[in-house]
């Protein structure tokens, strides 16, 4: 902190007190009591600010007591949302585990199934190979009989 005071940086604290209150007194440090603050320590504490008004009269707060740049700074740092629904990396990394478990187990699934529709394929083709000859069989005297049928009618006609 004493390094903050040399450069002449102010201290933003989002909680109701700090571990050296001369730098609050000092004005070195804003605590999260002001209510300028109260925004940003509700949304630190995982609510969010229901209104962009709300969001333009903490920047315009902000803007007077740190500055244009710090305030503008600090407003990109927090969410339209509450911190509640912003993914950490490590939220997001363990989705990415559990959807790669989800799709290793439809892939397996999958296989199973199309290994099922396989051997389903073999047993048709097979019954089809079976009844093929009979059919065959079938058909020569039918075959023979139409041929008959049109000699006949090529004699009577």
């Amino acid at each position: 902190m004493a390094a903050l005071l040399v450069l002449g940086v102010a201290c933003l604290t989002l909680r109701e007190n700090t571990e050296r209150p001369i730098t609050a007194s000092e004005g070195n440090n804003r605590v999260g009591r002001e209510p300028v603050l109260f925004p940003l320590c509700r949304c630190s504490r995982g609510a969010h600010m229901s209104t962009e008004a709300e969001r333009g009269d903490l920047f315009g707060a902000l803007e007077r007591s740190l500055g244009a740049v710090p305030a503008a700074t600090l407003m990109e740092l927090v969410p339209p949302v509450g911190w509640g629904d912003v993914a950490r990396r490590a939220d997001v990394e363990a989705q990415g585990v559990a959807l790669r478990g989800e799709m290793a187990e439809l892939r397996g699934e999958l296989k199973g199934e199309m290994a099922e529709l396989r051997a389903e394929i073999v047993t048709l083709s097979a019954r089809i190979d079976g009844l093929l000859p009979r059919q065959l069989l079938a058909d020569v005297p039918l075959a023979f009989a139409v041929a008959g049928l049109v000699l006949a009618a090529v004699k009577l006609g």
